[in-house]
């Protein structure tokens, strides 16, 4: 079933300090995974910690990336 929520962020986590980003993004989940949000976010904060959901759409010109986070995860730290 498709969500009826969507949340769309630009950049959520510009000018926060890391225990107020952390909040931010432990909100975010909580929002995606117990309320059933979809989320769509653009952000070039790519710590591996603070990505959340299932995809990851990174269109960086010759090195397009698009899949899982894990996949994602493994590619950027070439586990």
């Amino acid at each position: 079933m498709a969500t009826k929520k969507i949340l769309i962020l630009d950049e959520p986590s510009n000018n926060l300090d890391q225990k107020s980003k952390r909040e931010l993004y432990d909100i975010i989940r909580e929002l995606n995974v117990k309320q059933k949000i979809a989320v769509i976010m653009v952000t070039h904060d790519l710590d591996h910690d603070n990505l959340i959901g299932n995809k990851i759409l990174s269109p960086g010109g010759d090195d397009y990336f698009f899949g899982t986070t894990e996949d994602y995860v493994r590619r950027v730290h070439h586990e």
